[in-house]
């Protein structure tokens, strides 16, 4: 083992108390606290309340009473939701229990995440979870703790049925490729760098490109900045994805002290892969490496396949797949997802299917609950969820033939449909009257042209045709 590792144990606060009082041999062998935080916000991510609370949580030197935990009206909720006396060891929820502030230790903050907590973060809006990361980690490096890292809780987005249900928390999209919040991530790394740290001396940036399906050529604009008051020399050597080529892969730059230099390497990308394709450059400077990161786009068509094996049991494609297809290719790339709540699997669903498109077209596909669907209404929308929970599928149910309703169409238990549907809030009517589903709702959305209508008779349902759609577009080959 090496002599400089660091020792620890995924245990909680009322742990640590308990070794230090009775395993002292332990509790000295013991480098590092290992703090966890999950605040049950909404899809609206986190707020200034549980921000407070967490910064109590990491840095208050006695037991604490939980600043988010006294908006319950009782003593008996407080307890419930984790109360802790560090002295008389009282608690009944064990994730919130007590503080680390009185550890003569290191702390780690090993699980928080950029959106909160739980399937909320399927729907928190991208620019709001980075904004509330930055938020978070300066409201942590702001107060008198012992905490010297923090890592974001997870890396990826989560594409397992194991870990169904448990929300999609990465810091990068399924793919890999950046999202707002990875952006605020790097940012964050750089301003609590160490100050002799390469992040400090010199930032390297690699503006996302797109290769020309005509030529099959892409531009890769590299910008190397010198941030101290003296000249830097160096070498920058461009890392490419599987298949790629440049014409120009390594630069020795000299860089006037404040200033930047660019750099454009044209990339042949003719074999390289689908989808968003990452792209480094490993910069050698004499106080150490520095590393860019980038995404060179090459999008796929949202292909249908006819026929992976027979229809999953239970669905049904009300026009043939055709139709979908005609959707896909009409509207993929301005569409916009709307879920129901989060009572059922709509939201999960929605998600999955989002990143999934996102990786093949390499754009960014919003989803909005249907408490917000007006932001959204305006363009040509998919439509997950089943009519009992998700009003905006109940609305389209609502002026929906009787053979292509859900329950009509399809009735039993486990049973999907899948429509496309032409303006689907209607015209507005003669004498200035508007459509029976625009009054449903309370707003008149003629300019959404079509929907990509997929609901269940149950959660079972929904699934089944998200999962037979987007077997037929993403096949089984592609594993991330």
């Amino acid at each position: 083992i090496d002599p400089k590792a660091k020792v620890s144990a995924d245990i909680l606060v009322p742990d640590w108390v308990k070794i230090r009082d009775q395993m002292p041999v332990l509790y000295k062998g013991l480098d590092v606290g290992l703090a966890h935080y999950y605040p049950m916000t909404d899809y609206r991510g986190w707020n200034d309340l549980y921000i407070s609370d967490l910064v109590d949580h990491l840095s208050n030197p006695t037991g604490r009473e939980s600043t988010a935990m006294k908006t319950y009206e009782s003593k008996k909720q407080l307890k419930d939701f984790g109360e802790y006396d560090a002295k008389s060891l009282s608690f009944d929820h064990p994730w919130y229990a007590g503080s680390w502030g009185w550890l003569d230790k290191e702390v780690w903050v090993t699980e928080i995440s950029s959106h909160g907590y739980w399937r909320w973060g399927n729907l928190t809006p991208e620019n709001k979870r980075a904004a509330d990361w930055q938020k978070v980690v300066d409201a942590i490096a702001g107060a008198k703790n012992r905490v010297t890292r923090i890592y974001h809780h997870c890396f990826r987005d989560k594409m397992n049925s194991r870990e169904f249900g448990m929300g999609q928390s990465g810091i990068v999209y399924y793919d890999g490729s950046p999202r707002p919040a990875t952006l605020a991530f790097r940012k964050m790394a750089v301003k609590y760098s160490p100050a002799k740290s390469p992040l400090r001396i010199l930032s390297c940036d690699i503006k996302r490109s797109a290769v020309n399906p005509n030529s099959n050529i892409a531009n890769v604009t590299i910008t190397l900045a010198n941030k101290t008051a003296k000249p830097i020399r160096g070498e920058a050597v461009l890392e490419l994805p599987k298949g790629a080529s440049a014409d120009a892969a390594k630069l020795n730059f000299s860089i006037p002290p404040m200033k930047s230099e660019t750099w454009i390497a044209k990339i042949d990308a003719a074999n390289m892969k689908w989808g968003n394709n990452h792209v480094f450059a490993k910069v050698k400077i004499p106080q150490g490496l520095a590393y860019g990161w980038g995404i060179i786009a090459k999008p796929k068509r949202l292909e249908l396949n006819p026929a992976p094996g027979n229809t999953s049991e239970g669905v049904r494609y009300a026009q043939g797949i055709e139709a979908v297809q005609e959707f896909f290719d009409k509207y993929g790339d301005d569409c916009a997802i709307i879920t129901g709540p989060c009572l059922g699997d709509d939201a999960e669903m929605g998600y999955r299917l989002k990143i999934v498109m996102q990786s093949m077209r390499c754009g960014e596909i919003p989803v909005r609950p249907s408490i917000l669907a007006a932001e959204v209404l305006n363009r040509p929308i998919i439509v997950i969820g089943t009519s009992e929970y998700n009003l905006i599928s109940k609305t389209i149910e609502m002026a929906l033939p009787e053979d292509q309703k859900i329950t009509m169409a399809n009735p039993g238990k486990g049973r999907g449909i899948i429509s496309v549907i032409k303006q689907p809030f209607g015209e507005a009517q003669e004498e200035g009257r508007f459509s029976r589903q625009s009054t449903q709702i309370g707003y008149y959305f003629g300019s959404c042209p079509a929907a990509l209508y997929i609901a269940g008779t149950d959660d079972a349902g929904t699934r089944a045709a998200v999962y037979d759609l987007i077997r037929r577009i993403w096949g089984n080959d592609n594993k991330y």
